[in-house]
């Protein structure tokens, strides 16, 4: 249990992300239409896109919005993902010699990606992740080396993953250029 978030902070806000989540699923297929001229402006005014193109952007993100049953079992396998990452932390900080309680862990790595959202300004991400995590532990009673061990961990298991994945992706691609150049 951390030593200073009340234990029923950390529970209402994951809760309540959860009721927020799943009430959206609950919207009228009008708000598709809304969600869609939205993201058509956005995509307009942000990323310039204008002419033939504009209406066909619209058109597909209301199409995606239209799908509440898929965009509920995407969503749901998210939130799995999601909380198996955040469980995955939870298990490094015990191992490690924290006390720190699931529902913490979570909380910890909700916080992580909010503040990962700023990472992008910084070339390669490097040092946000270590620095947000020591940040995070210290609020929730986790000692500065507990934590960025657990940030390095999953470096490590963000190495592990990747570079296989790469690694098959430019094999599939290479073998692909082979096959269309002959």
């Amino acid at each position: 249990m951390c030593q200073h978030v009340p234990r029923h902070y950390t529970v209402t806000t994951v809760a309540f992300a959860l009721i927020a989540g799943g009430g959206s699923l609950l919207l009228p297929p009008s708000v598709a239409k809304l969600c869609g001229l939205l993201a058509g402006r956005i995509a307009a005014r942000g990323f310039g896109f204008r002419g033939a193109r504009l209406p066909s952007i619209e058109a597909e993100l209301q199409r995606m919005c239209g799908h509440v049953g898929g965009f509920a079992i995407a969503t749901s396998l998210h939130v799995v993902g999601w909380v198996a990452k955040g469980m995955g932390g939870w298990f490094a900080f015990r191992l490690l010699g924290s006390g720190i309680g699931l529902p913490d862990a979570l909380a910890i790595e909700a916080l992580l990606h909010a503040g990962l959202v700023f990472a992008v300004f910084v070339p390669g991400n490097v040092g946000v992740q270590e620095g947000d995590y020591i940040l995070l532990g210290a609020v929730f009673g986790v000692s500065p080396e507990i934590s960025l061990t657990v940030s390095l961990l999953r470096r490590g298991r963000d190495i592990a993953i990747g570079i296989p994945v790469l690694l098959i992706w430019q094999l599939d691609e290479s073998r692909r250029v082979r096959t269309t150049f002959r």
